[in-house]
């Protein structure tokens, strides 16, 4: 959600961990992505350590909630001095606890989500900047996120109607502002986008004349 890659409609589950890093003006940040299996429990510790900022993301069924009970055990222990906070997902399920339920069941500052939503990436943003004391509203840095953010939506808009051209710009402005962020993959990612839908535009010129 926060790399702004696309969001499977379905959760595929993490098996091992995945990492990704954001640039918000001089500062760089290191997003671990890991297991919640039992299986994996060996691996938590050794992810936790060092960090600055814990979020952990769970159901927000009483069930789930009292399972990740253990995590936040784990990162007091661990990263006694870290940020640490609960994101509520799947808030729009019935069976889901309000957030001012789960904020006093789990003794945290609790944010809800709905993680599937691509439209939740500048909350998502906004969420890791309230966590670490930074004013997204005042503070410049994070800029670039909020516009690669508004450019997704521009180029959905701009695929459904068919402007291809317009789309290829978009796509180059993405891979830009990725490349500033420091994600050189997910900016290697548009900027193939970009140049595959210029291959097609070619085509279809050749094919006119």
């Amino acid at each position: 959600l926060i790399k702004a890659e696309e969001i499977p409609s379905q959760h595929i589950p993490t098996i091992t961990g995945q990492v990704a890093t954001i640039k918000i003006g001089k500062l760089h940040f290191l997003l671990w992505d890991f297991a919640g299996q039992e299986q994996f429990g060996y691996l938590w510790e050794k992810f936790i350590r060092g960090s600055d900022a814990v979020l952990l993301m769970t159901n927000s069924t009483l069930e789930n909630l009292e399972k990740s009970r253990y995590f936040l055990e784990l990162a007091n222990k661990i990263v006694p001095y870290a940020r640490l906070a609960v994101i509520a997902n799947k808030q729009d399920l019935p069976e889901a606890m309000k957030v001012e339920d789960i904020e006093r069941l789990m003794g945290i500052k609790t944010y809800s989500m709905i993680a599937i939503n691509p439209d939740n990436r500048s909350k998502m943003i906004r969420i890791i900047a309230d966590l670490l004391d930074m004013d997204p509203g005042v503070s410049p840095l994070l800029q670039p996120m909020f516009e690669r953010d508004q450019l997704m939506d521009e180029v959905q808009k701009a695929l459904e109607q068919g402007e291809l051209k317009k789309t290829v710009e978009i796509f180059e402005k993405i891979s830009d502002i990725c490349l500033e962020l420091g994600d050189d993959s997910l900016a290697l990612d548009f900027q193939n986008k970009s140049t595959k839908i210029k291959g097609m535009l070619e085509s279809m010129k050749s094919q006119q004349n």
